[in-house]
């Protein structure tokens, strides 16, 4: 059906023989979240009367909301747009959203029908949570615009989604002026400076020699080499690394599950891609599956899944199979270690954005790093990027020599005066 958006059921239009046609149309869901599906029955008549039929039915259908749309309650829509969303987005998203309406949005806007909630009450809403600076984690301090902003983000998607499954006919968010809604207010934060990033790699490999420490060394310089997600580079194995090419495959993540670190097959923005490393990390690679495959034998532990980073404390009640670390694992190490050694605190993604950072300062194209970091939008790649104040200061020098260069030449090329004298 040319200029209109396709319905869901795969057979349209069946022969029942007789000239007679069985039409079907699903394109709507109801209250309960299943498909609403119609069909009907026309006849004798040729297949293309009954695909112009089917097109009316289709185009008719539609235009109807879903069944009992207009008695449908927030907390009821919420678990619709949970399910339909779960196999578009990651566990660790799947998880957010799930925290976020149990702890905050159901309790608040669940018992209300969602075409009765307008910009008044979302308004109130937000306002509420700047006021009483409640917090879930136990922590003290007020909820912060960035977790406003995050709760702000789900109700403007759901009610996208309400209207575009025709369950409302208007987001109550666009009534909300712009300058009164939440903005994430996120802090720019630092990265090391070269003369700092280099105190950090020499410290780090002058630690005493042991699989730990080589684990953390590997871990720390893939980060900067690569630019790869700390949960990517967790979810590495084996057979990722080819050892000729030095070349890497990032293909997969992890997310946390009862307390358990899971990989998922698909990376945060759902491609896969190959990145480089030098001589230098693939001699840490090899010293580190030494170690690995001597640890794993003393233990008398299985690898089966050929991961390359692997948890070294072992519980004997547990089965004898290797585990994958937390993130939280490499963040205290880091941590520490930075505190130890004088050093500004920065957290594990900080070595993301300093790949990016120094590929950038060192004249790597923009584009490179976009496809090194696995950003789809180059955008969010100028996010991530950090100007090195040495950097700052030759840009400084280069600006002032070029304005110099062009002061000296308008002196030189300023016309003698030729008028008399008196």
């Amino acid at each position: 059906m040319p200029g209109h958006k396709k319905p869901l059921d795969p057979d349209l239009l069946a022969n029942t023989g007789k000239c007679k046609w069985r039409l079907y149309v699903s394109n709507k869901f109801r209250a309960d979240g299943k498909p609403n599906r119609i069909s009907q029955t026309i006849g004798p008549c040729s297949e293309a009367q009954a695909d112009k039929k089917l097109q009316e039915l289709y185009l008719e259908f539609t235009k109807k909301p879903p069944q009992n749309a207009n008695r449908i309650r927030f907390d009821q829509f919420a678990e619709i747009w949970l399910e339909r969303r779960r196999n578009a987005i990651s566990p660790n998203t799947f998880s957010g959203y799930r925290n976020a309406l149990d702890s905050r949005l159901i309790p608040y806007f669940g018992h209300i029908r969602l075409n009765k909630i307008s910009a008044d009450i979302i308004t109130d809403y937000l306002n509420d949570l700047k006021a009483d600076g409640e917090r879930l984690d136990n922590h003290s301090g007020d909820i912060a615009p960035a977790t406003i902003f995050w709760y702000f983000r789900i109700l403007r998607t759901m009610f996208n989604k309400a209207k575009e499954w025709n369950y409302i006919t208007h987001n109550p968010i666009d009534d909300i002026p712009k300058d009164k809604r939440p903005r994430p207010n996120y802090k720019v934060k630092p990265i090391l400076e070269d003369h700092q990033l280099g105190i950090l790699l020499q410290k780090l490999f002058e630690l005493k020699e042991n699989g730990t420490n080589v684990k953390n060394q590997l871990f720390f310089y893939l980060a900067l080499i690569t630019g790869a997600r700390s949960g990517e580079l967790i979810a590495l194995t084996w057979n990722d690394i080819n050892f000729d090419t030095m070349q890497i495959t990032i293909s997969k993540d992890i997310y946390t599950e009862h307390n358990q670190t899971r990989i998922q097959n698909r990376t945060k923005g759902m491609e896969t891609r190959t990145v480089y490393c030098d001589d230098f990390c693939i001699s840490l690679l090899r010293k580190h599956k030494t170690y690995q495959t001597e640890w794993l034998h003393s233990r008398k532990i299985e690898n089966p899944n050929q991961y390359i980073f692997l948890k070294r404390t072992v519980k004997k009640s547990r089965q004898p199979e290797a585990e994958l670390p937390s993130r939280s694992s490499f963040h205290h190490f880091m941590r520490s270690f930075l505190k130890k050694n004088g050093l500004p605190s920065i957290d594990v993604h900080g070595f993301r954005r300093m790949a990016a950072s120094y590929s950038v300062n060192n004249q790597v194209p923009l584009t490179t790093v976009q496809t090194m970091l696995g950003h789809k939008s180059l955008s969010t790649t100028m996010i991530y990027l950090r100007t090195l104040n040495a950097s700052r200061k030759e840009g400084v020098e280069a600006l002032s020599n070029t304005y110099q260069q062009l002061m000296d030449r308008k002196k030189d090329d300023k016309p003698e005066d030729d008028s008399p004298k008196p």
